[in-house]
């Protein structure tokens, strides 16, 4: 018979052992990677909503240092699942000008529709497809919790610029109007998580509302935006549709406003009815931020006084901001605002001819 105290004594020692393992596989347990599950950037930006009852005006303000401090600074949020590591870094790029990105890539439908097409998910996908501008290690975590959700979502977020690092760009501070990815690395170099950005910054982007008037024979319109730095031109563009916008090329947009309109009348013939640089400006009394430009008497591209279409008098006035700036990715810094669809009035004297 085996002495009792000595199986006892085995017994208790094997279920030590036993507690010892487990408790060393629940220390050595890793911890779970963080995942970006979204990013977007988020601008600061200025608004006059309902500006003569009827006009929603906003443009994006510039950031810029006061000595050190950054102001009105781009935010980059990274929703995010589980617990970022200690000592990270994280990252901004843009796409390389070889990257297909579906084939949007150099024209501004890749601006405007920021998905990659193409997954990229490794560092061997960043080195051949992406160009980094940006690292951080500075961040802040934080949370929000959306009505009827069982639980709250986690972000992390950091202050950007607007520009490239020039420890990244050929030592060399460029302008970025681009499409954006944000990847975080573990402090040896590893990458963790990567996610392309919902929209891309441009610094120059304003909203815009229009009134017409109807003369006899024209047509005129007072365009209302508002900024805080001037670019050098902009371009007014009553528009039947805005589908030609996305197939502009870097190279077109780069000639400005004239080309833009010939180019896009080219593959569509019509769709922009009338064009014209606008310049001086008046200013509203209460805020010099809002601009006032005048359009009188509007000229067709075919010379002639426009007359909106009897059958579809619905128009798009979009705006084209200009300058010679340009920016990292190879396009001159600006803008390009669609317009919402207004009814154009006919003349008055084509009202009466009809009747």
């Amino acid at each position: 018979m085996p002495n009792k105290k000595l199986l006892q004594a085995a017994l208790t020692l094997a279920l030590l052992l036993t507690g010892c393992h487990n408790a060393s596989s629940e220390k050595t347990q890793p911890a779970p990677p963080l995942q970006i599950t979204k990013a977007y950037i988020i601008p600061v930006t200025e608004t006059f909503d309902n500006y003569l009852g009827r006009h929603f005006l906003s443009f994006v303000k510039i950031p810029h240092y006061d000595g050190l401090a950054l102001k009105d600074a781009y935010s980059i949020n990274l929703q995010i699942e589980n617990t970022p590591p200690a000592d990270a870094k994280y990252s901004l790029y843009t796409y390389k000008k070889t990257f297909a990105q579906g084939g949007k890539r150099n024209y501004m439908q890749g601006i405007r529709e920021c998905d990659s097409i193409t997954p990229l998910a490794t560092q061997e996908d960043i080195d051949k497809n992406l160009d980094k501008i940006y690292e951080t290690t500075l961040v802040t975590e934080g949370s929000f919790q959306s009505y009827g959700a069982p639980a709250p979502t986690k972000y992390l977020k950091f202050e950007w610029d607007g520009s490239t690092n020039p420890q990244f760009t050929g030592g060399q501070k460029y302008a970025v109007r681009d499409c954006l990815v944000a990847a975080v690395h573990d402090e040896g170099g590893k990458l963790i998580s990567m996610k392309d950005l919902t929209t891309a910054a441009e610094g120059y982007a304003v909203t815009a509302g229009t009134s017409y008037t109807a003369g006899d024979k024209t047509i005129s319109a007072k365009i209302y935006t508002a900024y805080d730095r001037p670019p050098k031109k902009i371009w007014a563009f009553l528009m039947v549709e805005n589908c030609g916008i996305g197939a502009l090329t870097y190279d077109v947009v780069n000639q400005g406003g004239a080309a833009i309109a010939a180019d896009i009348n080219r593959r569509l013939p019509g769709d922009v009815a009338a064009y014209t640089e606008l310049t001086n400006p008046s200013f509203d009394t209460k805020n010099s931020l809002i601009k006032i430009y005048e359009w009188k008497d509007i000229k067709g591209v075919d010379g002639k006084d426009f007359t909106p279409a009897p059958d579809k008098p619905q128009y798009r006035m979009a705006l084209i901001l200009e300058t010679d700036d340009m920016t990292f990715t190879g396009i001159k810094d600006g803008y390009i605002y669609d317009g919402a669809y207004q009814v154009v009035p006919s003349p008055k004297k084509v009202k009466t001819a009809k009747k």
